[in-house]
């Protein structure tokens, strides 16, 4: 990688975390409601399905609410840690 590549991604990597910060206690709001009520029914049945009922179900594969509800499980059932994890992912596809 060149110079200006490692300044991009450096860059961009300080803007994700300074993100996180900022807005980590910041509430749920549209998508991201509907997502942490179905992590939320995951999580409270201790993860025995993880196809939630037809009335929570919207049709998405259950991959990242189930990796919010782990989440949950592993830092405590908080905004800060369901956004952990997309700061993560963020990084991760970097």
């Amino acid at each position: 990688m060149n110079r200006t590549g490692k300044v991009v991604l450096s860059i961009t990597a300080f803007a994700l975390v300074l993100e996180f910060i900022l807005l980590k206690e910041l509430p749920f709001f549209w998508d991201g409601i509907s997502k942490a009520y179905r992590a939320d029914w995951i999580y409270t049945h201790h993860f025995s399905s993880l196809i939630v009922p037809t009335e929570f179900n919207s049709g998405h594969p259950p991959l990242w609410i189930t990796l919010i509800a782990l989440f949950w499980t592993l830092f405590g059932k908080t905004v800060w840690a369901a956004r952990l994890l997309l700061l993560l992912i963020n990084l991760g596809t970097f």
